[in-house]
């Protein structure tokens, strides 16, 4: 017999109905509110995660919650991260993926996953896609579940899955209520990531801005960052050391709070020259110290934001001031070794003119008797009755000669002994030979030496200093004269020659017959202080040596086939033969 309408048996069972419905939707609803104030107050990813799942188990009364992520993994492993409830060992030995190439992954999880909607098994005894884990979840006592994919910007983050003891717990109310906590979760956790990612992109900046700060604090250099406006917004310590001001006191100062007017306009402008052009500079500053002026290089650029747009001036200075200081002191010590050698030069000359002395006074001898003999000559006639005027006129014509050939002489001579500075002009090297064979014929006669001439008449004029290039020829001559000297008079030989070697220059050899260099090479003979002469200074080699070097040519000696020794040396042609 159907109770009647209004029947209390029926009427307690719909009462009793609802008070589990409702009963339901509270612990629903309690447990959601719990799990959005641990959303709230979470701090971090892991804490959240296992705080819902024990919610989810002691509120809920779902018997296992866990949360996996998605790894992209050859397998795309589902790796669980927090889980809660009955018999967790189920979870850890699940071995469940995303893939939909193997059965692991055909499950609720990896549906979700993929879908990005839940997934509701309803039965586990029932549920095809519950196959691979159905006898270990029926031994667990689990008999339906939901798995919910947390899913944040269409980025897949992983996937929470909620077991029942019970076949058909969910339903789609429940369901819809923890898809909204899923994405929540979702939301919360993509926050926590971002909240990491922002402090430890801010603690690598503060890392990275430390260590930049130890390089600048460390490095002897000057450094200092300024504003367009030339406001002081950085110094290092080096800085600080240097003018006796601390980092935070000459932030927002300028130049003129530091520096004299003079020094801070100086260093301004170059600084606005930066500004203005964009690019690094460089410049050298000087800036007054307590310990005495000091000079920097100083190397200039600008600062720019992320656009490309400037915001600051960075200047980095290197005290040069000993580099300047040493520069100076060698540019001294350069001038006067100029000064040594040119004095060293002209002793040189002096000593190889003195070595013609005996020859030079015989060759002055002549005509100065002649002078003398025609004058008493010219006086006796005057002295006759009548006068003889005609031999007065040759006998003055006779002294003329001799006066003009002894003139020629100490003009030669003097030419050669004349101290002046280097002066670079073309030169006739052919006339130069000529005049420095004529002073030495006396020597070339005294020593009976067979001297020969072959100089091209086409040869062209050379650069360089007149009397510098005839003292290494004068050299040269004396150094064979002396040679030759000792050998048999008929072997007595010397010879001096001039041609062109290539189309940029000259060369000019003097060979003679002598007794050679034997087994020294001429790097040891042309080396300073190396003589074989007993009262020789050891310098005319070397000497000669380096004024052909400095007019750009090239000094050698070579050993003849049969007997003696050629010393050669080339000259550059002047610019205007070149052309």
């Amino acid at each position: 017999m159907k109770p009647k309408e209004g029947d209390p048996q029926k009427r307690a069972k719909r009462e009793g109905a609802t008070e589990k419905e409702l009963t339901r939707v509270n612990r629903i609803l309690q447990t959601l509110y719990q799990c959005n104030h641990a959303l709230v107050r979470a701090t971090d990813e892991h804490e959240l995660l296992h705080s819902v799942c024990q919610i989810l188990v002691e509120v809920g009364g779902i018997r296992l919650a866990w949360v996996g992520v998605c790894e992209d993994d050859p397998q795309k492993t589902v790796r669980p991260v927090a889980m809660a409830g009955h018999s967790l060992d189920y979870v850890e030995n699940a071995n469940i993926s995303w893939s939909d190439e193997t059965d692991r992954g055909r499950g609720p999880t990896g549906i979700a996953i993929r879908s990005g909607k839940p997934y509701w098994a309803k039965d586990f005894l029932a549920d095809p896609t519950l196959a691979p884990w159905r006898a270990a979840a029926v031994a667990h006592g689990y008999a339906s579940c939901v798995a919910l994919p947390l899913v944040m910007h269409g980025t897949r983050l992983g996937v929470m899955n909620l077991y029942a003891e019970k076949p058909n717990a969910f339903n789609e109310t429940s369901i819809q209520q923890y898809t909204d906590l899923a994405n929540n979760l979702a939301y919360g956790v993509t926050a926590l990531r971002t909240q990491e990612q922002r402090k430890r992109a801010e603690e690598a900046l503060r890392n990275s801005e430390q260590r930049l700060l130890d390089i600048v604090d460390n490095t002897t250099s000057v450094i200092f960052v300024k504003d367009l406006e030339l406001k002081y917004l950085l110094i290092n310590k080096e800085y600080e050391r240097r003018y006796h001001v601390r980092r935070d006191e000459v932030r927002g100062k300028t130049d003129f709070d530091l520096h004299s007017r003079q020094t801070a306009e100086a260093v301004r402008t170059n600084d606005r020259e930066v500004i203005a052009s964009g690019e690094p500079k460089q410049f050298e500053e000087w800036v007054p110290a307590e310990d005495g002026d000091r000079f920097y290089l100083s190397s200039k650029f600008l600062l720019r934001d992320s656009s490309g747009q400037p915001y600051a001036v960075c200047g980095i200075a290197t005290d040069i001031t000993l580099r300047m200081e040493t520069e100076l002191e060698l540019r001294r010590t350069e001038e006067a070794m100029r000064e040594a050698q040119a004095a060293l030069t002209h002793v040189s000359r002096v000593t190889a003119v003195g070595e013609l002395a005996a020859s030079i006074t015989h060759e002055l001898n002549q005509p100065l008797t002649g002078v003398i003999s025609n004058s008493h000559a010219c006086l006796r006639w005057i002295e006759t009755t009548p006068p003889n005027l005609e031999e007065v006129r040759q006998g003055v014509e006779r002294t003329l000669r001799d006066g003009t050939r002894a003139a020629e002489v100490i003009a030669k001579i003097r030419s050669l002994l004349r101290r002046t500075t280097v002066e670079m002009a073309p030169v006739n090297i052919n006339d130069a030979i000529q005049e420095v064979v004529a002073l030495a014929q006396p020597e070339v006669r005294k020593n009976q030496v067979k001297l020969r001439i072959d100089l091209d008449p086409a040869l062209p004029c050379v650069t360089g200093d007149r009397v510098l290039l005839q003292q290494v020829i004068l050299n040269l001559l004396i150094n064979g004269i002396e040679a030759v000297a000792p050998v048999e008079r008929e072997y007595r030989k010397l010879q001096i020659s001039s041609h062109r070697s290539d189309p940029a220059a000259v060369r000019i050899a003097v060979s003679d017959t002598g007794v050679g260099i034997g087994e020294k090479s001429f790097d040891d003979i042309s080396k300073a202080f190396f003589t074989t002469k007993p009262n020789g200074m050891g310098m005319g080699l070397s000497i000669s040596r380096s004024i052909v070097t400095s007019h750009g040519g090239h000094l050698w000696a070579e050993p003849n086939p049969d007997r003696g020794t050629t010393f050669q040396f080339t000259l550059p042609l002047s610019t205007e033969e070149k052309e």
